[in-house]
């Protein structure tokens, strides 16, 4: 697991001395000596934990690792789809005693897991005694399709697990990152300020004023109105109508300037 020392970093940016704030489970952390700060650069390999948080002036951003496929400026982006094949789902898991810090489980026949993989996202106890806990992970061992690894976990266990417990894996929804489909298929993250390459790390904005572009067709997005995903365009947004079918879709942020149909518009962005 990579370190982070503590303390604040500050940059220049034009004529304004910013100090944006990291944070990362309640505390600041810092890049390592010799290493800047900004939103507008992405990483090959992993500087800050996923989920790091960037208050940089009016806008925040979150450290994410794109997926397999390049990302470009400006696109709505949500996590990663948890696998169809089950092998996270209802997954064996050892007898972990109270208090314990890590439990084995096995992986499902079909997709091997790489060494923290899932580090900072959850497992939680799906069936069996225990049930109704999620724990936070730190990380976890590499294993093969079919074999067994133990997952470390920040908090310790409220419940002794027996053997017929089953658990589920769920990645940080800031791992594997995609522009949205439209409609999306899982939560929303944050939008690029940059254009992101395949497997690299870099910061979603998730709050404040930001280019997003506008699926303005087929109902019209207004200066103040609340927007949400779009579901006809990927990586768009859309007006957030009360009286339409797509209610369900979450708000994204307020319109703050209207540009034209496939246009990009200025949204104050809302997803923290």
């Amino acid at each position: 697991m990579p370190k982070f020392e503590q303390g604040p970093q500050r940059l220049y940016a034009g004529k304004y001395m910013l100090t944006p704030m990291l944070r990362f489970n309640g505390h600041s952390v810092s890049p390592a000596a010799g290493d800047s700060v900004t939103p507008f650069e992405e990483h090959s390999a992993q500087k800050f934990p996923l989920g790091t948080k960037l208050e940089y002036g009016d806008r925040s951003y979150r450290y994410c690792l794109a997926d397999s496929t390049a990302i470009a400026t400006g696109q709505l982006c949500q996590s990663g789809v948890i696998e169809a094949n089950g092998d996270v789902t209802d997954m064996a898991v050892d007898t972990p005693a109270v208090g314990a810090t890590s439990m084995e489980v096995t992986n499902g026949g079909n997709t091997a897991i790489a060494a923290d993989e899932f580090a900072e996202g959850w497992l939680h106890v799906n069936d069996g005694t225990g049930e109704g806990y999620a724990y936070r992970i730190k990380g976890n061992d590499q294993m093969d399709a079919s074999a067994a690894g133990t997952v470390f976990l920040y908090d310790s266990v409220r419940v002794a697990l027996v053997a017929a417990s089953t658990v589920s894996l769920t990645h940080s929804k800031y791992y594997g990152v995609i522009i949205h489909p439209s409609p999306p298929t899982a939560q929303l993250v944050g939008v690029t300020n940059i254009a992101v390459t395949a497997s690299y790390y870099f910061w979603a904005q998730t709050k404040g004023p930001c280019a997003v572009p506008n699926d303005n067709a087929s109902t019209p997005n207004v200066q103040g109105a609340l927007c949400r995903a779009s579901e006809e365009h990927d990586g768009f947004i859309a007006l957030l109508n009360y009286d339409e079918s797509n209610i369900n879709l979450r708000e994204v942020g307020t319109t703050m300037h209207l540009n034209g149909d496939d246009e990009y518009n200025l949204v104050d962005l809302n997803l923290e």
